[in-house]
């Protein structure tokens, strides 16, 4: 399938530079207020190439790539929204992320299969392709694991945590409340700066969509019949209040068969929302 329309000139490095600037103004915050506290970049996922360290250590940091051209000129733009970043070995720059793992020092390709993963890369599969008017089956998940790796790794993806200084194994919800309220005009700049199509919340109950509603999209409402969706008419941007992608009480196959029985209830209401954006 096809994720790009090619009718806006070529953007190049203007979300990441944009980025940059906020971040900046981000992290000076944070420092001030935790001086602490380690901070971890996020936003549009790199599309550089994926290449070994010489030493046999690892993936090297991918590079921007053209991620910033990728996402100006992409039918639907996927916005996926996340508490915090928990990593024993310290903060990083989530943009680099491709879901790949070192399997004891080979130069393999191998995609994590841990429930994050696992849960993450289907939905994003499912969501966009369903948005390319692509017919939708509530049971069937047909990509390999190379098909999904591939798509993971070349889609129109932005990764954002509403929290940016790294967190322990679990990120209360008191802990999120009080990040948003000190930090939320940054993220609401965030938000305006991708104009996503879909934004899917993972995790921290409603409070997440609440952010989105209240700070970016006031006029949001649930889709009726739906479980977790909800729509903006006006803007067409569609809202997704989804489990954490790690959430242990549902199998992989349950919480994918719910997201896509409302994907297709949704798309049925709203056909023009698969026509191309801008």
């Amino acid at each position: 399938m096809s994720y790009y329309q090619h009718i806006k000139p070529m953007i190049m490095r203007i979300f990441y530079d944009k980025e940059k600037a906020l971040f900046e103004e981000w992290q000076t915050r944070v420092h001030k207020n935790e001086p602490k506290a380690e901070f971890a970049p996020d936003g549009i996922l790199f599309r550089g190439p994926i290449e070994f360290n010489e030493d046999g250590t690892g993936y090297k940091p991918r590079t921007i790539g053209n991620s910033s051209e990728q996402w100006d000129r992409a039918t639907k733009r996927l916005l996926i929204l996340t508490k915090d970043l928990h990593d024993s070995d310290g903060a990083w720059d989530i943009r680099y992320d491709t879901g790949r793992v070192w399997d004891a020092g080979k130069y393999v390709v191998k995609t994590s299969r841990a429930r994050f993963y696992a849960n993450l890369t289907l939905w994003s599969y499912a969501l966009l392709d369903a948005c390319e008017g692509n017919p939708i089956d509530i049971y069937d998940m047909t990509p390999s694991w190379d098909e999904l790796r591939e798509f993971y790794e070349t889609a129109p993806i932005a990764r954002v945590n509403c929290k940016k200084t790294l967190g322990g194994k679990s990120c209360p919800k008191s802990e999120l409340r009080n990040h948003l309220e000190i930090y939320g005009d940054l993220l609401q700049r965030q938000m305006i700066l991708y104009d996503a199509d879909i934004i899917l919340c993972c995790g921290g109950s409603d409070l997440i969509k609440d952010f989105v509603k209240n700070s970016y999209l006031p006029d949001l409402t649930k889709v009726e019949d739906t479980e977790c969706l909800y729509y903006t008419p006006s803007g067409k941007k569609l809202v997704i209040n989804s489990y954490h992608p790690s959430y242990p009480g549902c199998s992989t196959e349950s919480m994918y068969e719910a997201m896509m029985k409302d994907m297709k209830i949704f798309l049925d209401r709203y056909p023009e929302f698969t026509t191309p954006s801008g």
